[in-house]
């Protein structure tokens, strides 16, 4: 299992934990949060927005990881988006982050990118308290050219 599909897992079941946490449900009341993926070229080239509501920044304090993500169960039609996130996993460390970036269409297309620290690289990533920013612009390995962008005005600290 790929591991931005088990950070999805992770964060759809923080998204349950939310609803009966006043903890968690009264931290959900700050900017909201958004999540943009654009494929430059293939068969799904366009560029799609994830609903705010559907989106989950996290922190993860065990291993300093640093993740926006979004699906929804319920997507209907091939061309249409059903997950996708962007994952840094060197939050907190300084120089060049490294991560993985999953974009999933309901038509079983799916785009995975893992990159390693690079000078310049493709990932970029700011934090400061319970706002973040993590962009990422790529390729795929088959040549799908990504930009994704996410926005987070409340992050999660698990």
């Amino acid at each position: 299992m790929m591991l931005i599909t088990r950070t999805i897992i992770v964060a759809a079941a923080t998204c349950a934990l939310s609803a009966v946490s006043p903890v968690l449900a009264s931290a959900q009341k700050g900017a909201p949060n958004s999540l943009e993926f654009v494929v430059l070229n293939g068969p799904m080239a366009g560029t799609y927005k994830a609903p705010a509501a559907d989106i989950m920044c996290v922190y993860m304090k065990s291993d300093h990881s640093f993740f926006a993500t979004y699906k929804n169960f319920e997507t209907t039609g091939p061309d249409k988006l059903d997950g996708g996130g962007i994952k840094i996993v060197n939050s907190d460390d300084a120089g060049p982050k490294w991560g993985q970036v999953e974009v999933n269409f309901r038509g079983k297309t799916s785009y995975l990118v893992s990159a390693g620290p690079t000078p310049n690289g493709p990932f970029t990533m700011s934090k400061t308290g319970s706002k973040g920013e993590i962009a990422f612009q790529g390729k795929t390995k088959e040549g799908i050219q990504l930009k994704v962008n996410a926005k987070c005005g409340v992050i999660e600290s698990l």
